[in-house]
Order: C-alpha cells, then sequence, then structure tokens
C-alpha cells in the first residue's frame, strides 16, 4: 500500500496565498499536489506544519475543491486522506470542514437535478 505525505512548507511554500492565482495559490496546491497524490495512492497525510497565513477561503479551494471539483468523495477521503498541522490543529479541524461542507454541497446538487 503506498503512502504520500506531502509537506507543504518543504514540498510547496510556507506562505500559501490566494485562492486561484499565483505560484502558491490553492488551487495549484490541490492540482499539482493534493489530487495526483490521492489518484496514485492508497493512502495520502497533507502535512501543513510549518505554513503561515492559512486562510480559510484557502482552505475551501484547496481541501473543498477535492470534493466540488475533483469529484471525490467525502467517504473516499476520510478514509485514505490525513491532514495534520503540528503547530496549529484548527487548521486540519478546518480543512476537514470545507470538505464535509463541500459534500453536503454536492449532495444538495445532486438532489435538485434528481
Amino acid at each position: 500500500m503506498e503512502h504520500i505525505n506531502i509537506e507543504v512548507a518543504r514540498d510547496f511554500t510556507s506562505t500559501p496565498f490566494g485562492r486561484y492565482k499565483g505560484d502558491f495559490c490553492a488551487v495549484r496546491l490541490r492540482e499539482d499536489f493534493i489530487a495526483p497524490a490521492l489518484r496514485k495512492a492508497e493512502r495520502v497525510t497533507v502535512d501543513l506544519t510549518g505554513t503561515h497565513g492559512v486562510a480559510p477561503s484557502y482552505l475551501q479551494e484547496a481541501f473543498g475543491g477535492l470534493v466540488e471539483t475533483n469529484r471525490f468523495t467525502v467517504d473516499d477521503l476520510v478514509q485514505r486522506l490525513e491532514i495534520v498541522c503540528a503547530t496549529d490543529a484548527s487548521r486540519a479541524d478546518e480543512a476537514w470542514a470545507e470538505i464535509r461542507t463541500a459534500g453536503a454541497r454536492q449532495k444538495t446538487l445532486e438532489h435538485a437535478q434528481a
């Protein structure tokens, strides 16, 4: 079973910024690191330790976008994705809240379209 560990501060940037634009925006983190890792490995850990200034909108795009844009299910992510932050555990909690909120929105949309 392959496990990929993404240390955001080491592998991407210690100062993530911007939802859509910029070298270190949330879309780039999701599309270039997290989603490909989830497609490749059974387990993925995203470590936010050492990052500074991570806004809720950044977490929404990087993590909620896994459900809304990349079509991962909340259940799949719960089983396969670990989000950690040794310096501020609330960041991991906020990221999971964004995943769950995105999942609820998807279910509402699917129900409305049926």
